[in-house]
């Protein structure tokens, strides 16, 4: 699955804007590996001749993240559903976004 994002991380000293592709590639229903490059497209102040370019590789589990019995009986406790699909692509994208703001 094709991603694609633009992210402005702003601080202190400026902002930063980067751009970045990637491709999402699920191994199973909940678990999924990431592929892709990232461009540092213009900065501000601090930033403003700063530049980069690189790749970003990566792995997620999006299963259930609720928390689980204690107890293993499985009359008291039925299996869950697995994850929706939308949730799983929403939860990707937060990801992506999320370490390119570190």
């Amino acid at each position: 699955m094709p991603l694609t994002y633009v992210c402005t991380l702003t601080g202190e000293q400026g902002t930063r804007t980067v751009r970045g592709s990637a491709t999402l590639t699920f191994t199973s229903r909940i678990a999924a590996t990431r592929a892709g490059t990232w461009t540092m497209e213009r900065g501000t102040n601090a930033y403003a001749t700063t530049t980069g370019a690189g790749t970003r590789t990566g792995a997620a589990n999006f299963g259930d993240r609720r928390r689980r019995p204690r107890t293993r009986d499985p009359s008291r406790h039925p299996r869950r559903r697995p994850t929706p699909a939308l949730k799983v692509l929403v939860t990707a994208l937060v990801m992506i976004a999320g370490q390119h703001g570190r």
